[in-house]
């Protein structure tokens, strides 16, 4: 069988040089995607370009943007198709069972080797000379269990004290990241708005707006967690916005956001 190598490789990844090392920072801002998970199937295709690729499939994990599906596929250059290979310097290589964090732009890999991560133990680690940023996974996704669990114990003790649950979500919040949630209000009721960060940031804060964005509830939360309590003063549409205006610790910080009546 005669394999014709369309572009020679030159090294391993290790030994390419990129003109600038993209930061995990840098990463997070310029990708449209962020996925952990495990690789459960690699195929070669070829693309609409004439080139080889290769279709990496993880089973994810997590994701800095939600999905409802189990799973997510993207492209790296280089593969084989019957007789013809292509190798790709700086192209990360992906075998079935490897845990990685890959960051995403239009379904292919931002950045080649540097968007790749290998995850262990919940550390990071890419096939590079030089690596810049933090190496915890949790500075990408923030500690999900840990906002969780504090905002679980704050509703069992709710609970025994007569209040429901109207809604419950889970933000990650970046540096000077704003993000708002509308709910709908109803006067006579008793609300309170309870939030559980993961203690990786500081600087978080709440308001409450009503439709004319004035400001009628404000929590600042500078330990784990926070909560106010209040009464809408009419029935209508509300938005709770959070942000942040600092981290201490990594690019992400997790924030479980619950909001309860009575």
């Amino acid at each position: 069988m005669t394999i014709l190598p369309l572009i020679v490789m030159l090294g391993t990844a290790q030994a390419v040089e990129y003109a600038e090392i993209l930061p995990i920072a840098t990463l997070v801002e310029e990708s449209d995607q962020a996925v952990q998970g495990r690789v459960i199937q690699t195929s070669s295709e070829w693309g609409e370009d004439g080139l080889i690729y290769t279709r990496v499939v993880l089973d994810a994990e997590d994701r800095l943007v939600a999905s409802s599906e189990p799973t997510t596929s993207f492209l790296v250059p280089g593969g084989e198709m019957g007789e013809v290979r292509l190798t790709v310097p700086g192209t990360p290589t992906f075998e079935r069972g490897d845990d990685v964090l890959v960051f995403l732009m239009d379904g292919k890999l931002l950045g080649l080797g540097q968007g790749t991560f290998r995850v262990q133990d919940g550390q990071l680690s890419r096939q590079l000379d030089a690596t810049a940023g933090p190496s915890s996974i949790k500075s990408v996704f923030g500690d999900p269990m840990e906002a969780r669990g504090c905002s679980q114990e704050g509703m069992l003790a709710a609970f025994e004290d007569g209040w429901s649950l109207r809604r419950q979500t889970m933000l990650r919040l970046g540096g000077r990241d704003v993000q708002a949630l509308e709910v709908t209000l109803i006067e006579g009721l008793e609300y309170a708005v309870q939030a559980c960060g993961d203690g990786l940031a500081e600087g978080i804060s709440l308001t409450l707006l009503d439709e004319r964005d004035q400001e009628l509830v404000a929590i600042r939360i500078d330990d784990v967690q926070n909560e106010v309590q209040f009464q809408a003063p009419s029935t209508g549409r509300y938005w709770i916005a959070a942000g942040n205006d600092g981290l201490t610790n990594g690019y992400r910080s997790a924030l479980s956001v619950s909001l309860r009546y009575r």
